[in-house]
């Protein structure tokens, strides 16, 4: 099963966004999570009520065998940053580990 936790140290984002951030990322990643050990996901309102494209999702994403990934959206409204990053993060997982399955040594043709 894959682990994410959020982080809100400011607590700026309402519980129904953090429901529908968990609920989101783990559409996205659920192809992918046995090979997930984690992800930390980080909302922050940068600007508070003043508005403006400050509401930012970022993901880290563990992946075993691979590393780590970082995926950082900013938007004007906390749900769209955090679609954006679900979706960034699900194309990125896949390439990346398509990539790994692809450096495989070449084998001698005869």
């Amino acid at each position: 099963m894959m682990r994410v936790a959020i982080h809100n140290p400011h607590s700026e984002v309402t519980e129904a966004d953090s429901a529908y951030c968990l609920r989101r990322v783990g559409l996205a990643l659920r192809r992918f999570e046995q090979r997930i050990k984690g992800v930390i996901v980080r909302l922050k309102d940068e600007n508070g009520p003043r508005g403006g494209v400050d509401k930012h999702c970022l993901l880290v994403i563990a992946i075993a065998g691979v590393g780590e990934l970082v995926i950082d959206s900013a938007h004007s409204e906390i749900r769209a940053a955090i679609d954006v990053a679900s979706s960034r993060a699900k194309q990125s997982v896949a390439r990346r580990l398509g990539r790994r399955h692809k450096r495989s040594p070449l084998r001698a043709v005869r």
